[in-house]
């Protein structure tokens, strides 16, 4: 259990913050609120439950900045991508409750290094849906399609940092749309998976609610102050700040497993 005192209420209250502020610049908000849960005593899964509970906030603000352009699309590739997503966050949610509390904890850090990657391939991943947008050329066959969406359910659903680059890699790569109409995909897809997610893990007893109710409360905020820092701050230099910060966090995560 977590220690309901006022410094433990108050690193959480900060990660929350931080978190909300990156989600809204790029991504990572997990490799803050998950270590910070963490550090105050919680156990891995049930840090991990938390973190997306109350990180869910950022999810459904994103997804209803980029309404107009979900609006505009496809309705029969929207239904069958949401189904996707779906099916695979469903999947992730019940193997991260299937999964060993021991066992966990020695995955978390590689998750954190392959979100951190994510993080960092950011850039490239963008500039090729770019590349991809302007392109009519040959996609990927179905089959293939619908298990990366999948897959990138399952990967949300179970960790989320780094998802929406993820799934913004995989939109790219199997879309011919304009970046702003993936980018708005990523929202809504990020949002159904959180959702799904939030709701399974809501009736499993890992979610500290108290917590989740704080993180969401403050990333909400962060989300707020995070778009006014992006327009003063670098871009990358926040990408690469969160990085140091995501290494830093699966070494202490390596160190203390």
């Amino acid at each position: 259990m977590i220690d309901p005192s006022i410094p433990d209420a108050s690193i959480i209250a900060l990660a929350g913050l931080i978190a909300g502020g990156l989600n809204a610049i790029a991504t990572g908000g997990t490799l803050i609120t998950y270590p910070a849960l963490l550090l105050v005593g919680s156990a891995a899964l049930e840090a991990n439950a938390t973190s997306a509970v109350g990180l869910l906030v950022g999810y459904i603000a994103g997804a209803i900045a980029y309404r107009d352009e979900i609006r505009n699309s496809d309705g029969v590739q929207s239904i069958r991508l949401v189904v996707l997503a779906a099916a695979g966050a469903i999947a992730g949610t019940t193997l991260l409750l299937l999964t060993d509390e021991g066992v966990f904890r020695r995955i978390a850090p590689i998750l954190v290094l392959f979100a951190v990657a994510l993080l960092a391939a950011q850039p490239r991943i963008a500039r090729n849906v770019r590349t991809g947008s302007a392109s009519a050329g040959p996609r990927p066959r179905a089959r293939w399609g619908d298990l990366a969406v999948i897959g990138c359910g399952m990967y949300g659903a179970y960790f989320g940092a780094g998802m929406g680059v993820l799934i913004m890699g995989v939109l790219g790569i199997l879309l011919p749309l304009a970046l702003q109409t993936v980018n708005a995909w990523k929202s809504l897809l990020s949002f159904v998976i959180g959702s799904i997610a939030v709701l399974i893990l809501s009736f499993s007893g890992l979610v500290h609610w108290d917590a989740a109710a704080l993180i969401a409360v403050t990333s909400a905020v962060g989300a707020l102050v995070g778009v006014r820092i992006a327009r003063r701050l670098s871009t990358s230099a926040i990408r690469w700040g969160t990085a140091v910060l995501g290494i830093a966090s699966a070494a202490a995560l390596i160190v203390t497993g």
